[in-house]
C-alpha cells in the first residue's frame, strides 16, 4: 500500500504545506486518507492533488503548484472566465454598498450625538428653572 500512497510528510512536501496543515485537512474531512494500524496515514496522490493542485516530475518531486509561479508566489495571470467576471462585479458592488452603508452609519451616529447633547442641555436648563421646593425628594414633598 505504501507504493501507491503517500505518508503525511510526503504529502506535505508535495503540497508545499506543513504536516500539521495536512493533518488538519484530514481531520476536517477536506482531504481523505486511510488510517494505518501503526497510526500513520496513507494518502492517495490523486486525493492530495484534488485538494492541493501541483505538478510532479518523473521522480516524484514537486515542481510547481499550478496556481504558483516557479518562485512560489501566486501567479499574476488572471483567469477571465464568465463566472469570475460575474463574481468580481458582485464583489465590487458589495464593496461600494459597504462603503455607502459605513458613511450612512457615520452620519446617523453624528446625528445621534447631536440629539443626545441637545437633550442633556435641555435637561440642565429645566432643572435650573424648577423652584427649590419642586427639587425636594419624594419623602420631603410627601411629609413636608
Amino acid at each position: 500500500m505504501r507504493n501507491t500512497s503517500l505518508t503525511l510528510g510526503e504529502a506535505a512536501r508535495l503540497a508545499g504545506v506543513s504536516k500539521a496543515t495536512i493533518h488538519r485537512q484530514i481531520k476536517s474531512g477536506k482531504l481523505s486518507a486511510t488510517r494505518l494500524d501503526d497510526g500513520s496515514y496513507a494518502i492517495d496522490p490523486a486525493e492530495l492533488h484534488r485538494v492541493h493542485a501541483f505538478q510532479v516530475n518523473g521522480s516524484g518531486e514537486r515542481l510547481v503548484k499550478q496556481s504558483e509561479t516557479p518562485n512560489g508566489t501566486p501567479s499574476e495571470t488572471p483567469r477571465n472566465t464568465p463566472r469570475e467576471a460575474e463574481l468580481n462585479a458582485e464583489v465590487t458592488g458589495a464593496r461600494a454598498l459597504i462603503s455607502a452603508l459605513e458613511k450612512q452609519l457615520a452620519d446617523i451616529r453624528e446625528d445621534r450625538d447631536q440629539w443626545r447633547d441637545q437633550a442633556k442641555a435641555t435637561q440642565r436648563l429645566l432643572s435650573d428653572l424648577r423652584p427649590a421646593e419642586e427639587k425636594k425628594g419624594f419623602l420631603r414633598r410627601l411629609f413636608g
